[in-house]
């Protein structure tokens, strides 16, 4: 929340009018949604993720034009985690699409999409164009996250290291980092 305050004090537009989203009334039933689909339970930290918080999304408008601190972030790849409804119907549908193509005795679920990316990662360009992927069959309580075939990181750690750069994920490749992470980071309280 602090970052989104400091983000608006210096006019940053975001693609949504709220960033973060409080928990969903049906969280519950739609993470029981998820693991019916994929054949199992999601890894511990996403569960929590999804009962405590709810959703993140500080993508901007893509329609703003801004010549704030802040410019250029969408580049930066913000921090996005989707509503779990959303995940409930890409867990869904992948099962749906991929289901044909598993090999009974050998059957392992799919991928399972934690996070909406912005538009431009859309189009799959490149690896860094990608969407960030939690892997349902690490079984672990903290589960992978995956962009192509970059090394996957723990779900909690990946959420440590974007907070730790403001939301941004790849806020050193802004021009002026130091000064802006110094600005974001501004009464931050770390976990």
């Amino acid at each position: 929340m602090r970052v989104v305050a400091i983000l608006r004090d210096d006019d940053y537009r975001f693609g949504l009018e709220s960033p973060v989203g409080d928990p969903s009334k049906t969280r519950i039933k739609d993470l029981a949604a998820v693991e019916k689909s994929l054949g199992g339970p999601v890894p511990l930290s996403f569960r929590a993720f999804h009962l405590a918080m709810g959703t993140v999304d500080l993508s901007p408008d893509p329609d703003a034009v801004s010549s704030t601190t802040f410019q250029k972030l969408e580049w930066l790849d913000p921090l996005q985690v989707a509503p779990i409804s959303v995940t409930r119907d890409l867990a869904a549908k992948e099962v749906t699409r991929t289901k044909k193509a598993w090999v009974e005795a050998l059957r392992l679920p799919p991928d399972l999409f934690f996070a909406m990316s912005p538009d431009r990662k859309g189009r799959h360009d490149s690896e860094e164009d990608e969407p960030y992927m939690l892997e349902a069959f690490d079984r672990g309580a903290d589960g992978l996250v995956r962009q192509g075939s970059r090394e996957p990181v723990p779900f909690v750690d990946y959420l440590r290291a974007t907070l730790a750069n403001g939301g941004f994920a790849k806020l050193d490749e802004h021009e002026r980092a130091a000064e802006v992470r110094e600005r974001l980071a501004k009464g931050r309280i770390l976990f």
